[in-house]
């Protein structure tokens, strides 16, 4: 009859996991301890992100990480993907992540920029947050 076409897929095979499979979507218990948040975006604006990281203060690492996305499929991939990625990281590490590095490993296209740039401000202000309880 005829041969199967190929759909062109508008982003990488990393944002389709992501997006599928999201890692860390929720929140953590209001009784953990060690839980900063950052809340970023505007809902009319793209979307908004609230993300929150549990931090060993013994070391200053991220050991683990939720979020809550609300705006288009990629915003929320691209949370996972951060959220995955942090974990691990000493707090040093996880604010030099930033939006060009986030949009090259998920092989964002320019228009979503945005959702890149969103992660990065909630990762750093994350961070802020526990260095102002200090």
């Amino acid at each position: 009859m005829g041969q199967a076409l190929a759909v062109k897929r508008p982003y990488g095979n990393l944002v389709y996991k992501h997006l599928m499979k999201p890692v860390g979507s929720g929140s953590f218990s209001a009784k953990q301890s060690n839980v900063f948040s950052a809340t970023v975006g505007e809902p009319h604006a793209g979307g908004t992100v609230r993300l929150q990281v549990l931090i060993d203060p013994n070391n200053e690492v991220i050991k683990d990480a939720r979020f809550m996305a609300h705006g288009c499929g990629v915003l929320i991939a691209t949370a996972s993907w951060v959220v995955q990625s942090i974990k691990g990281l000493n707090l040093k590490q996880a604010q030099e992540l930033n939006a060009a590095t986030i949009c090259a490993e998920l092989n964002l296209p320019p228009v979503k920029m945005y959702c890149a740039i969103l992660l990065q401000e909630a990762v750093s202000l994350a961070v802020k947050n526990y260095q102002l309880q200090e």
